[in-house]
């Protein structure tokens, strides 16, 4: 198993600019109807772990990841979301395809 270090783990697509909290606006009621928030009045919600991994879902919601996610786990498949998480970071394409087939084969 691969050891996990601290960028592994904070790595949730972080929710910023006013158009993403828009987002978050527009998707958080179809998601959890019953709870109101108001991202745009109150950002400050998101730096909570609840709200940073519904930001994390509501992103791949909003991008439609799960579409090349359920296409399998080699490695363009992976390269797919990758490449919208943080088409910057290039070099870690490689970690993550490791990472991905290693979670996938406890489905096995």
């Amino acid at each position: 198993m691969r050891n996990l270090d601290s960028t592994t783990i904070n790595s949730t697509p972080p929710t910023t600019g006013r158009y993403n909290y828009g987002v978050m606006n527009k998707m958080y009621p179809k998601v959890w109807s019953d709870e109101k928030v108001n991202f745009l009045e109150t950002p400050e919600l998101l730096e909570q772990p609840k709200y940073a991994a519904r930001s994390a879902i509501v992103f791949w919601l909003d991008k439609k990841l799960y579409i090349s996610a359920d296409k399998g786990v080699e490695g363009k498949y992976i390269d797919e979301v990758s490449t919208v998480i943080n088409r910057y970071d290039k070099p870690s394409f490689s970690n993550r395809r490791g990472f991905v087939q290693e979670a996938a084969k406890i489905f096995k």
